[in-house]
Order: structure tokens, then C-alpha cells, then sequence
């Protein structure tokens, strides 16, 4: 098999473990010469509030999440894998596993990288996994990758 990797999907929610996947896809971005696209979906109902409020429009919407994806990146990563890695920010309003594998697709990722929260038992079933149901659908290969600080299943 000789696929060449050009882009990677980073999906971030702004958590702090969102952001442990930054600093793997830069790592890899820089070591397959490819660039990275930093996704923030925003539910439906966040995004209609946002743009509801006085002298909010989309535009600044999508302007400030644009600002806080690449500050974030950058804050994330080493100081050998810059900012400079990063091709484009996306804001997209909808469902998260929907959109993240939409954007995917849409763009002809090579490789998506995303943090898995580590919820399990009752808080798994409830809220279900992003990740999880992105590894399951995605059309390319997904790492997954563990929060810092999650302690590892036991059982």
C-alpha cells in the first residue's frame, strides 16, 4: 500500500484534552510533510445563540473560533511544530460525528486525529463517544488518542 498522507483532520471542542491532539498531529503533519485542518463543531442550539446576541454576527462568530482554534494549536504544540503546520480552520454547525466526517470526506483527509474523552460505564452509554462513532464510520484512518491525565480502563 503506498498512500501518501497530505492532510489531517484535527477535530477540537476546546477541552483540554482536545488540545493532547494537537501536539500528535503536528508531530505527524511535520514528519509526512502534510498539513493539518482544525475543525470546532458548534451545536445547533450554541450556534443559534451565539449569532442572537446584539452585534454577534456570523462573521465575528466564526472569526473569534478561528482565533481560539489556532491559539490553542499553537499553545499546544512544541516549539519546533509551529502554527505554521495549519492549513485551514473550520467551524461547521451541526451534529459532531456527522460533521467531523463530513469535513473528512469533503476534503479528502488522509488521516484524523482526536482526542477520546475516556468516559466509560453509565456517562459512556448516556453521551455516547465522538470518537468512537468516528472511528467506526471515518473512510480514513483515525488515531485516537488518550487525554493526559486519563487513567487507563481497568478490567
Amino acid at each position: 500500500m503506498n498512500r501518501k498522507i497530505e492532510s489531517i483532520l484535527v477535530p477540537t471542542d476546546f477541552s483540554i484534552r482536545s488540545c493532547d491532539a494537537f501536539e500528535w498531529a503536528a508531530f505527524l503533519a511535520k514528519q509526512l510533510d502534510a498539513t493539518i485542518l482544525l475543525l470546532h463543531v458548534l451545536p445547533e442550539g450554541t450556534a443559534q445563540d451565539l449569532v442572537s446576541s446584539p452585534g454577534n454576527p456570523w462573521e465575528k462568530v466564526l472569526d473569534k473560533e478561528d482565533k481560539m482554534m489556532i491559539k490553542e494549536f499553537v499553545a499546544s504544540v512544541d516549539a519546533n511544530l509551529n502554527g505554521d503546520l495549519v492549513k485551514e480552520t473550520i467551524v461547521a454547525v451541526g451534529n459532531a460525528p456527522e460533521k467531523i466526517l463530513e469535513i473528512a470526506q469533503e476534503r479528502g483527509v488522509g488521516l484524523i486525529v482526536m482526542c477520546t474523552h475516556g468516559r466509560t460505564g453509565l456517562a459512556h452509554v448516556l453521551m455516547g463517544s465522538v470518537a468512537g462513532h468516528v472511528v467506526r464510520h471515518a473512510t480514513c484512518p483515525v488515531l485516537s488518542v488518550r487525554g493526559k491525565g486519563l487513567e487507563p480502563e481497568k478490567g
